[in-house]
């Protein structure tokens, strides 16, 4: 196998085989490291490439230098944040399907639309409160939880409405 992973890189025209490619026959070579930051200072990676521990490390340090966290905390909000969308998304296609459901010639139609529409809403929104948060006309929590609260809150009353029929 390990030859035959050498042989593809070669062919994709890698020059060297990586350093671990080796490990097996050598007792000394260090196995490849399981996490890419390690070992390089943080300064060299976005927010959006380190964890939340060294991103909360880094607002730390900021706020040692008198420097701005605003953009860490969006960008900290927004780790938390982004894994839920599609819940939230979800939360308001279920009773707008079931709303254009009753439609016989619409539906079909709906079916593929309305997952599109609300996903172009979603990012439109989401953009927005970015851009309210970057200017400090939003907390960076409600910057980059709008969206997804936006959709949760309207999807759910429109679910309780629905059921209440």
């Amino acid at each position: 196998m390990p030859n035959l992973f050498l042989y593809a890189l070669l062919v994709l025209g890698l020059s060297s085989a990586p350093a671990w490619s080796n490990q097996a026959a050598s007792s000394e070579a260090d196995p490849p490291s399981t996490h890419f930051l390690e070992g390089q200072p943080l300064n060299n990676f976005s927010p959006r490439e380190i964890n939340s521990q060294q991103l909360k490390d880094r607002m730390q340090d900021f706020t040692e230098q008198g420097l701005s966290i605003t953009h860490l905390q969006m960008e900290m909000y927004t780790k938390q944040a982004i894994p839920l969308t599609p819940l939230c998304v979800t939360l308001l296609a279920v009773p707008m399907g079931l709303w254009v459901g009753r439609w016989r010639r619409f539906s079909r139609w709906g079916a593929l639309l309305i997952p599109i529409a609300l996903t172009v809403l979603w990012y439109v929104l989401y953009t927005q409160f970015a851009r309210w948060g970057a200017s400090d006309a939003l907390s960076p929590f409600w910057a980059a939880w709008g969206a997804n609260l936006c959709f949760g809150l309207v999807g759910c009353l429109l679910l309780l409405r629905w059921m209440g029929r």
